[in-house]
């Protein structure tokens, strides 16, 4: 146990020693520490999560045993981890900037031109685009990762997206150069106490001296900021890019090591320990190991400076030459990007005038200005289109929040993913929500020039009709609604039991009838059916026969029935399908605020505030389109 680098804590609990903060409990003796502490030490696992782990997979000698243990453990990245990665980084190609953005994603190099690899989960990138954040597409293209999940969270200072709160975080900045606050603030700067830095993206400027105008800079050495980039826009923004002014590319080391002197130190590395103790664990084939450290000399120029180095140099190549050969397996950001960044694709291949960087800073406050004019008068005429908008309200149906409500995140634009919220406009992103937020003036504060922002009603697609009762059903249909134990019409799925008392009648001849609380299973939707010797929800078609005349079986349909996905009992406690989260009969299902007043139809499911109803495309509780609204009076 000591040697495999694991302390004993206490109460059966143990520990790695200060390099991957492992806790590990319910040992067995027939589980190897060296086993489980390799195999923990390079999964990437979320907080107090626990794993079933079997003991034949440290004693493959022995399949004979297949207990199985429950062990518990908590993950954060290994400090060795994050350190080995940014090692593999040491001759990349890109800028520094950006190369210390794909170290914060998760990626290692593979010591291939600019080609990364995230070794959780598989993902392989090349030919990298600086104006692509490399946080994001990790998450995107592999949202599962669990990197991705525990380690890579979307954490914005969200406290500083009110821009009135960076202009505060100045009051104790010592300017010392002739550099406007008011510029810092309007670029997404603040002032931490220590340095100035984007609230966005983190992105930190470590000279202030070297800044000439706060958002030129941000967009030039943080090309991947969305919060900057929206601000002055495409056109602006890659003639920023294409600058005349470069900034630095890291030059990759030429090699000082000739063949021979790389073949001495490969078999001088072998014969160390920490080599011998990955041959002798089977973990690498003793060729791989070679190659690997074959590589390191050759485009390193040195030996692994820790034992870890060498681990994960071998296990990149491993999952390289697995993985890497095959053309499908290589994602490239660019082209996946813009299948999600459409509106960005076709100004990507538009072909601007290299202007010297002295130039476009001369002209860069005119051309912000004339942009700003442009943004206005596009969202004189900006509707949202209709589909964005379902896809909005599909996202929002799980959301528990009261405050902010589903009514106010729509309104404010936003469109909820896994762990964060985004507009599909501008591509501006937050999460954090707290009960007083504002989701409207968030948006504004996040991107001012937003079209969806901008435009005084982006909703403004041909609104669902509002009819009245009359219009849609006949006296007949709302006189057997009226009989129904909530305000509201249901559809009918059986000919027969639509009405109470067609289900009260069909009991008459149910075995042991005066036994029965007839009256609350007719109200639950339920009626018997003499012929067929079954008891029916008259609306879902749910059923179950009565074997030899007992009717303690209606005791046990009933209590199924309740918690079933029918939407005619659901209606009738007023509980959504899908949160089964009990709301007050009389409010809004959406916003849970106002009193409803609408039915949707064709469904028939009295759900909306006439508020609610003029942003929405689905019926909050069956999610089929609307065609129209009925109005309902109620008592």
């Amino acid at each position: 146990m000591s040697a495999s680098g694991i302390n004993f804590t206490g109460q059966s609990v143990t520990t790695c020693d200060n390099t991957c903060n492992l806790n590990i409990s319910q040992w067995s003796r027939d589980i190897d520490p060296f086993s489980i502490h390799s195999l923990c030490s390079t999964e990437i696992l979320t907080t107090s999560q626990s794993v079933s782990y079997s003991s034949d997979d440290c004693n493959p000698q022995n399949p004979s045993k297949r207990q199985k243990t429950d062990m518990t453990y908590s993950w954060r990245e290994p400090n060795a981890f994050a350190r080995s990665r940014s090692c593999t980084f040491s001759d990349w190609i890109q800028p520094e900037t950006f190369k210390c953005r794909v170290i914060e994603a998760g990626f290692f190099s593979c010591n291939l031109k600019d080609r990364v690899i995230c070794i959780h989960c598989n993902l392989i990138c090349e030919q990298w685009n600086t104006e692509h954040d490399p946080c994001e597409v990790h998450k995107i293209l592999s949202s599962n990762c669990l990197f991705v999940k525990s380690m890579l969270k979307y954490t914005p200072l969200s406290i500083y997206a009110n821009p009135e709160q960076r202009l505060a975080s100045f009051s104790n900045w010592s300017n010392k150069i002739s550099l406007s606050i008011d510029k810092l603030v309007h670029a997404g700067f603040i002032f931490d106490g220590s340095q100035i830095k984007c609230f966005y993206c983190h992105g930190l400027f470590k000279h202030c001296d070297s800044i000439n105008h706060p958002l030129v800079e941000h967009i030039r050495w943080f090309p991947y900021c969305n919060y900057a980039r929206q601000l002055c826009g495409e056109e602006l923004y890659y003639k920023i890019q294409r600058s005349i002014n470069t900034m630095p590319i890291n030059n990759q080391l030429e090699n000082s090591f000739d063949e021979n002197t790389i073949s001495q130190h490969v078999a001088a590395y072998v014969d160390l320990p920490s080599s011998k103790y990955l041959i002798n664990q089977n973990q690498f084939e003793p060729s791989l190991i070679q190659r690997c450290l074959q590589n390191q000399f050759r485009l390193k120029n040195n030996g692994f400076t820790e034992n870890t180095d060498l681990y994960i140099a071998c296990l990149i190549l491993q999952k390289h030459e697995k993985f890497g050969e095959i053309k499908k397996n290589i994602k490239i950001p660019t082209v996946e990007m813009q299948k999600i960044y459409r509106s960005r694709q076709l100004l990507t291949n538009n072909v601007y005038q290299l202007l010297p960087y002295t130039d476009i800073l001369i002209s860069f406050e005119n051309d912000l200005q004339e942009y700003k004019n442009q943004r206005q008068k596009l969202s004189e005429e900006f509707i949202e289109e209709k589909s964005v908008s379902i896809e909005r309200e599909k996202s929002l149906h799980k959301w528990s929040l009261i405050n902010p409500s589903r009514y106010d995140i729509t309104k404010g634009g936003w469109i909820i993913y896994n762990n964060y919220s985004k507009c599909p406009h501008c591509h501006i992103q937050y999460n954090n929500w707290k009960s007083d937020d504002n989701p409207l003036d968030i948006h504004k504060y996040l991107s001012p020039l937003c079209l969806f922002v901008l435009s005084t009603n982006p909703f403004n697609y041909e609104r669902i009709p509002v009819k009245k009762m009359d219009e849609e059903f006949t006296d007949e249909f709302i006189i057997n609604a009226a009989s129904q134990p909530y305000t509201g019409l249901v559809r009918a799925r059986h000919e027969s039991g639509h009405t109470i008392s067609d289900r009260l009648n069909s009991f008459e001849q149910f075995p042991n009838h005066g036994s029965n609380d007839t009256n609350a299973l007719a109200t639950s939707g339920i009626y018997y059916d003499n012929r067929t010797k079954t008891i029916k929800c008259f609306y879902c078609e749910s059923n179950m026969r009565i074997i030899n005349g007992d009717s303690s079986f209606t005791q046990c349909f009933q209590h199924l029935h309740r918690v079933s996905n029918c939407h005619y009992i659901k209606q009738i406690n007023d509980v959504n399908s899908h949160s089964l989260k009990q709301q007050p009969s009389n409010k809004c299902s959406w916003c849970i605020v106002n009193e409803k007043r609408l039915m949707a139809l064709p469904c028939r499911h009295f759900c909306l505030c006439e508020q609610c109803a003029h942003i929405k495309q689905l019926c909050p509780i069956c999610q089929i389109e609307v065609t129209a609204y009925a109005i309902v009076y109620s008592s």
